[in-house]
């Protein structure tokens, strides 16, 4: 049942910054009236879902956000072993976990003095729970956040084929796991190009979409679930430095950074064709040139398959602390265009 405050002034505070480029924005205070009754952090994004998703389009889009922004809500944890909580939205829906807003709301929290600033956390997420490491630099400043533990693992390889101008081009996809679903592609084996700040995102928006709705669903290993794939990473491999990639997420929002989740599903990838060792640093880099860097940590079994636990880390930075008004009067509560 949704919750109406659309006739309600409102103020929320949040501290913004970016994850490698990915812009992300944390909620710190203006949510007293949420209620939230699950007994898990997922339980309360989806109890957040069905109530009060009008804050999601408040915060995450027009006038306030835009399509690209990645949005951290904190919440009280369930976990015993927790030290906080905290579940992620984008420009239409909720994600299952997000490395860039993870290392996001780490970096930002110490910083402005609302975690303590120790080495180790233990994050409760909607996939569970999260292992955080912080190293600081000499001036007692964030200087990465590493997040271990996310299960990831290659679901299967499927060939799509895809049509641009008349033409039908049989492409290869990787799926992969990694908190939610990916569709890996290789760059190489579209139409499409890397060209820095330059690349043509509206035909990899295109692409990543038609790819996403063709494939549609499917059967999560470890669960035994439908899952949609939420994510689409189109990347290039190289030799002499760190492979490549872009996503496309939510409706057509390209990722600016390279990607926390993102470089797990990669790695699982790799693992699966006998090109990534456990324990081999694995740099990811973004199309901005940024980068983060993953690692294997150790491989289980799961009715015959193997799931990685992965290790994930960057660097952010804050860039703002703000105060979102809404006047009752104001009609336009957020919108898309």
């Amino acid at each position: 049942m949704t919750v109406d405050w659309v006739d309600t002034d409102l103020s929320v505070e949040t501290v913004d910054v970016h994850s490698a480029g990915q812009p992300v924005r944390i909620v710190t205070s203006g949510l007293d009236h949420v209620v939230l009754d699950g007994d898990t952090v997922q339980a309360k994004r989806d109890e957040f879902a069905d109530s009060y998703d009008q804050i999601r389009q408040f915060l995450n889009t027009e006038p306030r956000g835009h399509d690209n922004l990645v949005t951290v809500i904190p919440v009280e944890p369930e976990h015993d072993d927790a030290d906080a909580g905290a579940f992620f939205a984008d420009n239409t829906s909720y994600l299952e976990m997000c490395g860039d807003g993870t290392i996001g709301l780490i970096t930002g929290f110490i910083e402005s003095g609302r975690l303590p600033a120790k080495e180790a956390f233990k994050l409760e997420t909607p996939i569970g729970l999260a292992e955080i490491e912080v190293e600081y630099t000499e001036n007692s400043n964030v200087k990465r956040v590493d997040i271990q533990g996310i299960p990831a693992y290659h679901h299967s390889t499927e060939t799509v084929e895809l049509t641009e101008e008349s033409e039908t081009n049989p492409i290869s996809v990787s799926i992969a796991y990694a908190g939610h679903f990916y569709a890996l592609v290789n760059i190489d084996d579209t139409n499409l190009e890397f060209h820095g700040r330059e690349t043509d995102f509206e035909r990899i928006a295109d692409y990543g979409m038609e790819l996403r709705q063709t494939i549609g669903t499917v059967q999560e290993k470890l669960a035994g679930e439908e899952k949609e794939i939420a994510v689409t990473m189109f990347y290039q491999e190289h030799e002499d430095r760190a492979d490549q990639n872009v996503i496309v997420y939510g409706d057509r929002a390209i990722g600016r950074a390279p990607c926390g989740t993102g470089t797990s599903a990669k790695m699982a990838m790799m693992y699966e064709d006998g090109n990534l060792s456990l324990d081999e640093p694995y740099p990811h880099e973004s199309i901005l040139g940024t980068q983060y860097r993953g690692r294997l940590l150790d491989v289980s079994h799961d009715s015959g398959f193997p799931v990685l636990s992965t290790e994930v880390g960057g660097t952010a930075h804050i860039t703002g602390q703000h105060t979102f008004l809404r006047d009752a009067a104001d009609d336009l509560l957020g919108y898309r265009i």
